[in-house]
């Protein structure tokens, strides 16, 4: 992009529907990202700090300039913003999308299969030059007149970062008395609203494609870093259900590990010494450390009979713990995209 002197480069797009996400910062992000909402809702809108330089924690952030953050419309424009900076979406009602176009952290340790297949699928991946341009065209936080004793250490910081930030953008470039903590294009222009509307118009009477599935497809079956080692696994800490009470089949009790994922290292190592009670039948039980909760632990293709031992007719809903922590676990994922 011109204003950029680069192009907008990402690693990932996070797709979230219906998340009024709280207020956070992102941790699995560089920085600079791109952000869009779609749909038909009201409210929604998204709170940023732009001044937000890290030195406080969120409920002082909010108690002492809780006024000084800026709401934007998503539906009406696209935002660059730094995900790193406070944010929360405001309440909404109806169906609400966004796309969040982001860069993950050691982005330069990708595979080169994995880089090969991003890049035929069209992703424009990172470099350290184009990243800091992105860097460049935001200016860094001033941070917020926190009263206390961290307020004058903070402040002298983030003047030292701006300094520098504009140094940067010098070289890239850049324009330093431009630069901004964060870039809106609205799209609500007569051009543009004229052009959706021809657009809607083209596709009603056209009627929406269909999908075509494609075996050649190139990012199908890519073994990607984070789920590499589950690749052909026969034991996996997905294929778990929970037990009301102690199993009264001692031998198929793992008391040796303590949570589903150890004991399935332990499964899937072939140098391991598996009980043959479990060999046989395809199926264990564990005791979790953490939650004081009963798994027991199948092969996919064993999870019938497993349940049938167990004398389950359904699946049993997961203790109300453990589903907290499973929600906090998938919150957790997307807040590294924000929005």
């Amino acid at each position: 992009m011109g204003d950029f002197h680069t192009e907008f480069t990402f690693t990932s797009i996070n797709i979230n529907r219906n998340y009024g996400a709280r207020l956070h910062r992102d941790g699995g992000n560089v920085g600079p990202s791109f952000i869009k909402a779609f749909g038909e809702f009201t409210g929604g809108a998204l709170n940023y700090f732009p001044e937000d330089d890290r030195s406080t924690d969120l409920p002082t952030l909010v108690a002492e300039a809780g006024n000084k953050k800026v709401k934007v419309n998503l539906s009406k424009g696209l935002l660059l913003f730094d995900g790193k900076r406070a944010h929360e979406v405001d309440p909404f009602e109806g169906e609400r999308y966004t796309l969040v176009f982001f860069t993950a952290p050691r982005y330069w340790k990708i595979t080169d299969e994995a880089r090969q297949t991003m890049q035929t699928a069209g992703l424009p991946m990172p470099t350290e030059k184009a990243m800091q341009c992105l860097k460049a065209a935001l200016r860094p936080p001033q941070g917020y007149a926190i009263k206390g004793a961290k307020a004058a250490a903070a402040k002298l910081a983030a003047a030292k970062a701006a300094a520098k930030a504009k140094a940067k953008a010098s070289k890239a470039g850049g324009k330093p008395e431009e630069m901004q903590p964060y870039r809106y294009w609205s799209h609500e222009v007569p051009e543009r609203v004229e052009a959706e509307k021809r657009a809607a118009a083209y596709w009603k009477k056209r009627g929406l494609r269909e999908v075509m599935e494609d075996a050649a497809c190139p990012t199908r079956g890519v073994d990607w870093e984070h789920t590499r080692h589950l690749r052909g696994q026969a034991w996996t800490a997905n294929h778990v259900f929970v037990l009301a009470n102690e199993p009264a089949r001692k031998d198929l009790v793992l008391r040796e590990f303590r949570n589903c994922v150890d004991a399935c290292a332990f499964l899937n190592d072939p140098k391991s010494a598996v009980p043959k009670a479990i060999t046989r039948a395809g199926y264990c039980t564990v005791l979790s450390n953490r939650t004081r909760t009963w798994y027991v632990i199948y092969k996919k293709e064993a999870k019938e009979a497993a349940m049938q031992a167990f004398g389950m007719a359904a699946e049993q809903p997961r203790s109300k713990r453990v589903a907290r922590g499973e929600k906090a676990a998938k919150e957790a994922a997307v807040l590294g995209a924000g929005g």
